[in-house]
């Protein structure tokens, strides 16, 4: 191959090379990212005991209609709040940030950034109304100054016991997991 030819060559390679790094990724949807995290069904501290005060279960699906949203269901089956999920992006590959908003208050919103490993999941921040209201910084409820719980996928646990029928429904400001 004289040096004209590869020249055009290498220049051809360089454009495919260019445009393929220039393609747009296949986009992810805010499902794929919360089934690629595991983030769709039930999580609890301890899925063998039911939901109560200190073992809330937080329970993401898919409705029908395609929104996604999270109940933070308490004692007795209870769902003390709901939000949907209105986006979630990858931001490393054990961490998720969510934007959720309360079925309850639209004006509610809350984004949570996660940490996610085979341990769990857990709860790095919560920020209220675009930052206005810090609730978790760095693993720590501020408020309480404690860590965040490890929350454990509870794959085919139905979160309310069989006797309490389905959840009641309360709205409010969710708790996707601290």
């Amino acid at each position: 191959m004289n040096n004209s030819a590869l020249a055009r060559w290498l220049g051809s390679l360089a454009l495919v090379f260019a445009v393929q790094a220039a393609a747009p990724a296949a986009a992810q949807t805010t499902g794929d990212i919360l089934s690629k995290f595991k983030m769709i069904g039930a999580r609890a501290v301890d899925c063998s005991l039911p939901p109560s005060g200190t073992n809330p279960y937080i329970v993401n699906r898919i409705e029908p209609n395609g929104k996604i949203m999270s109940d933070f269901i308490g004692p007795n089956g209870k769902v003390l709040s709901s939000t949907e999920i209105l986006d979630a992006v990858e931001v490393a590959p054990d961490k998720l940030r969510i934007k959720l908003v309360s079925a309850k208050d639209p004006k509610d919103r809350v984004t949570v950034t996660m940490l996610v490993t085979e341990r769990g999941t857990r709860s790095l921040s919560s920020v209220l109304n675009d930052g206005k209201e810090i609730i978790i910084a760095d693993g720590r409820i501020l408020a309480a100054d404690r860590e965040t719980d490890w929350l454990h996928f509870c794959p085919d646990k139905s979160p309310v016991p069989a006797e309490h029928g389905a959840p009641s429904r309360q709205g409010g400001a969710g708790n996707p997991g601290n």
